[in-house]
């Protein structure tokens, strides 16, 4: 709709504060999944992802709408990139979304050979959901999201089985920490990836992305290892932590072994000053998401979950 998009002017948002601020601003307005957002907020996730490309329309010198892609916080080389456009409703039917998109679409195929976006959408926006099946996305999984105040909360201790160890006391359990979530991989509901490899799950715990005091293994009467959890959190943000991957043995399930590896991470994330944990809970793991609840989570939020091929930018010759 030339007529209606000629109205806006598009451009690739810079990074001063300013410019910041107004997609924040955006952000809060148009995201019911925006959880009272800031530009230090922007600029933590800025640092997790490492590279992004944000845009923003403007009329009349106002900004009206934005939209974003960035790399994959803990895969860099992943071709799948969480997408998110920022449009009122009112200015739907304009053809702006699709505007924003194109630039977006243009960044990840500079980037990557097979770009494929991801995007986390309220199930209450059945517009938005709409306009994304229409471009090709599809969903892939449907998730709850859960919180846990842990100022608000008493957990039962932990009782001594099975013995819980923590990478930062015995950082040479690494590799067995990795083999469990590599043969625990693909049990996760809707999980279709690949496990990361060992040496990416270990720059993870050096960078600091999982810190190791947090990335906690179980371990049975004689020695072995049983369960994993890891710990997603940013030291210079303590408002929350994130649980990055809970995984238990087949063969040990059903014994407890979770819930103590998460009883464990809520006493870590207390004491390390955090304020609230939270965690993704795919809406078909029932157990996982009974041992959540059992613990005083509450949920936050529903998340749809739709990807889908890149598509080309007009005018651009495919490969």
């Amino acid at each position: 709709m030339p007529s209606s998009i000629e109205r806006f002017e598009i451009e690739r948002l810079g990074e001063d504060d300013q410019s910041l601020d107004a997609f924040v601003a955006l952000w809060a307005a148009l995201d019911p999944f925006a959880d009272d957002p800031s530009r230090d907020d922007l600029r933590r996730w800025d640092r997790m992802t490492g590279e992004h490309h944000r845009v923003i329309a403007q009329r009349n010198g106002a900004p009206v709408a934005a939209g974003a892609i960035y790399g994959q916080p803990f895969d860099p080389d992943s071709q799948t990139l969480p997408c998110q456009l920022l449009v009122p409703a009112e200015l739907r039917d304009a053809g702006l979304g699709d505007a924003l998109l194109e630039r977006l679409a243009a960044w990840a195929h500079e980037r990557c050979d097979r770009p494929r976006l991801s995007v986390g959408i309220s199930p209450s926006d059945s517009a938005l959901v709409s306009f994304w099946i229409a471009r090709g996305l599809v969903e892939t999984d449907r998730y709850v999201e859960l919180e846990l105040l842990l100022a608000d909360v008493d957990p039962p201790q932990h009782v001594g089985w099975p013995r819980i160890v923590s990478m930062a006391a015995q950082p040479e359990l690494l590799h067995t920490m990795w083999e469990i979530v590599r043969d625990t991989w693909c049990d996760m509901p809707g999980e279709d990836s690949v496990p990361p490899p060992l040496d990416r799950w270990r720059e993870e715990l050096d960078n600091g992305r999982r810190p190791s005091a947090g990335a906690l293994l179980a371990l049975d009467d004689d020695g072995r290892a049983i369960g994993v959890t890891t710990t997603g959190a940013d030291p210079d943000d303590l408002d929350h932590a994130w649980t990055a991957h809970t995984a238990v043995r087949p063969e040990a399930r059903g014994q407890g072994v979770a819930t103590a590896l998460k009883l464990r991470q809520l006493d870590w994330c207390r004491v390390a000053g955090y304020r609230r944990l939270t965690t993704g809970n795919h809406t078909g793991n029932a157990p996982m998401l009974a041992i959540n609840k059992r613990l005083g989570f509450r949920e936050s939020k529903v998340v749809i979950q739709l990807q889908g091929d890149v598509l080309r930018p007009s005018g651009a010759a495919p490969q």
